[in-house]
């Protein structure tokens, strides 16, 4: 019985809104959601700024960036994967 083939794609996410993606290659998805960050904190002075890649144990990635002078994080993305159906069919 004929099916489709899976692939994995990852894409990126900020405040839970698809942004980045979905792309094969994660890292990069990784690339754009770090220049999505430094868009967002344009405004702030960047020597004050710490950015933090945050792995978790089901796959997924957390990138943020923290501020120094409060240490809580002023722009955070997430990068998620998951698989999909290609078009082609394989036996």
């Amino acid at each position: 019985m004929p099916r489709h083939r899976l692939a994995l794609r990852c894409y990126g996410t900020i405040h839970g809104q698809m942004l980045v993606g979905p792309y094969a290659d994660p890292n990069q998805v990784e690339l754009e959601a770090w220049a999505l960050l430094r868009q967002q904190c344009a405004h702030l002075d960047r020597g004050r700024l710490t950015p933090v890649r945050q792995f978790f144990p089901f796959g997924g990635v957390r990138l943020k960036v923290i501020s120094a002078d409060t240490m809580l994080p002023v722009a955070v993305a997430s990068i998620h994967s998951m698989l999909v159906q290609e078009g082609g069919e394989s036996e």
